[in-house]
């Protein structure tokens, strides 16, 4: 006989559908299931429904202990700020037998199938609220057998794995609803009760229905997201990982938790990117020779699948080269347009002008410019920085600087994120900001029609594809932009912080996933700050005769 066993399938009906899909292929006769049939997502009644079809055999798990709390008005408020509105759609939509069968499962059971016992459980067979781990304890998990066991299949942890004692079997089965493993993943466990074989079974599922009525349903419970696309990757490069930018998206990635490991790589190891990254390596510079070289060497120590350059250069570099993948790992960058446009704020503005498009003047700075005063900065320059503001004519450059029109009012000055879609959605962000040498030291989210338009026409001007981000001056109430930098910004983990997460949404993209729905923040102010790292021998140290305590500094990992 051929027996399937699913757990926690969390009111997940498209999983649970791709899963009935390859029970039907491998003509399974029966299926155990081993409880939390809601709770998290929406459509227990559908889940239900689908089960009926099937013979089956059921216990409950936490997520069914819940509702009768729920049902009897105890932990409601606890169990919703936890879990989310799964638990009051599944109030909604079951029915009262239906509640009731639910509530009424047994916690565990043993079965004898063709001369197996096999013993069920969803935490575990004593308990439906204990969690066992592939890194448990292996002591632990013998306790768990009883002498009569063959086969002892559990869930909840949503981790699946095998575990065998001797002759006997422990298979936590992971889940069908919602993979801690890997987003998108489906796990499950198919057992040949004649040939006594079991296998651990992952099926892909489409997430876009179940993030659609995240977005329609319970927007604000983040969780439920973020595990739909939990490492979609296995190894993530990040180049430049000792800068601002660099050390910005480690702590993105890692939050997201959107692959398994974050790779770091910079010109040199002293920075604090080894407290943020998985690990670190030394590149040379990108005009060295040996630069691609020691990228690819990166590439096959980790297996590395995606990588994120950071710096200017490198970007520049790949542009220049038309690089888009290197040994078929693709890289993560804004579309090939928006670079060479970006990249040179002299054809910056001549695509502003033929568009017609807000802009300061411009002029390269081998030309005498007729207004003073002008600023004097370089075509390919970085941000805004090694600018000089020119009073009075003195000299020509060359053609690699440009003069620029000195607009007014430096107060009112705007960094703009702008993401669109590969479906050409756009998401824009806006900042008004204050510098401190160079950088965005304090801003303020502003809501701007005008600007957002302008942001759009940029976009589909441009056909971006990815994030660029978009310099702005607002003058007599008409937005002039001066600078277009495609990449992403010293303010990427602000905007991220205001749901603008354009490098999540670009690795999402290059997995073809689609993307949750934006909504715009409408207020907000950020400011620039420093977090320090140490590592040291003892755990309590002096400084400036003020004691630290070590242990006290849980975000910080010494590596």
């Amino acid at each position: 006989m051929k027996i399937a066993i699913l757990s926690d399938i969390h009111g997940n009906h498209v999983a649970l559908k791709a899963v009935i899909k390859e029970l039907k292929k491998e003509k399974v006769n029966k299926i155990i299931l081993l409880g939390d049939y809601i709770g998290y997502y929406y459509n227990p009644d559908k889940v239900l429904k689908i089960l009926d079809k099937w013979d089956t055999i059921m216990i409950k798990g936490n997520h069914e202990e819940y509702l009768e709390d729920s049902l009897n008005i105890k932990n409601t408020k606890l169990i919703n700020k936890k879990y989310g509105l799964g638990m009051v759609m599944a109030i909604k939509k079951l029915t009262k037998k239906q509640k009731q069968f639910l509530i009424n499962l047994p916690i565990s059971k043993h079965l004898k199938i063709d001369n197996l016992n096999i013993a069920l459980g969803h935490g575990s067979p004593m308990t439906v609220d204990e969690y066992i781990y592939p890194n448990t304890s292996k002591l632990k998990i013998k306790k768990i057998f009883n002498k009569k066991d063959d086969f002892v299949f559990i869930g909840h942890s949503h981790h699946s794995f095998i575990f065998k004692n001797n002759k006997q079997i422990l298979v936590n089965v992971g889940s069908v609803g919602q993979s801690r493993d890997k987003g998108g993943i489906a796990n499950w466990a198919l057992l040949d009760t004649l040939k006594k074989n079991i296998h651990l079974k992952k099926t892909p599922y489409d997430t876009f229905q179940i993030l659609k009525e995240l977005t329609l349903i319970d927007s604000k419970y983040e969780y439920n997201c973020k595990i739909l696309h939990r490492n979609i990757y296995n190894n993530i490069l990040v180049t430049g990982c000792g800068g601002d930018i660099g050390q910005s998206i480690g702590k993105i990635i890692k939050n997201e938790k959107c692959t398994k490991k974050i790779i770091g790589c910079d010109l040199n190891n002293f920075h604090s990117g080894k407290f943020i990254f998985d690990k670190c390596e030394i590149i040379p510079k990108v005009k060295s020779k040996t630069y691609l070289k020691k990228i690819r060497e990166i590439i096959g120590k980790y297996n590395i699948e995606l990588i994120i350059p950071i710096s200017e250069a490198e970007l520049r570099f790949f542009t220049d080269n038309k690089i888009s993948s290197i040994d078929n790992v693709p890289l993560i960058m804004a579309n090939y347009t928006s670079r060479i446009i970006g990249f040179d704020k002299y054809k910056t503005y001549n695509f502003l002008k033929k568009h017609n498009l807000p802009h300061p003047w411009t002029l390269l700075a081998n030309k005498i410019p007729t207004k003073f005063p002008c600023i004097l900065k370089s075509r390919t320059g970085k941000g805004s920085q090694n600018i000089e503001i020119i009073s009075a004519f003195e000299k020509t450059y060359d053609d690699k600087h440009i003069f620029q029109e000195l607009i007014p009012s430096k107060t009112q000055e705007y960094t703009c994120g702008v993401y669109r879609s590969k479906e050409n959605k756009i998401n824009t962000i806006i900042f008004k900001r204050k510098l401190l040498g160079g950088y965005t030291n304090y801003g303020e989210v502003k809501n701007n029609k005008v600007i957002q338009a302008l942001l759009s026409q940029i976009a589909t001007k441009i056909n971006l594809k990815g994030s660029i981000n978009v310099q702005l001056i607002l003058y007599n109430k008409i937005p002039y932009v001066f600078e277009i930098n495609p990449r992403f910004s010293s303010t990427v983990l602000f905007r991220h912080m205001f749901k603008f997460k354009d490098v999540i949404w670009q690795i999402q993209e290059s997995k073809n996933l689609k993307l949750e729905k934006f909504k715009q923040i409408k207020s907000g102010k950020i400011y620039k700050g420093y977090q320090e790292y140490i590592c040291a021998d003892s755990k309590n140290i002096t400084i400036n005769n003020i004691n630290f305590n070590l242990d006290e500094f849980k975000n910080e990992n010494t590596k």
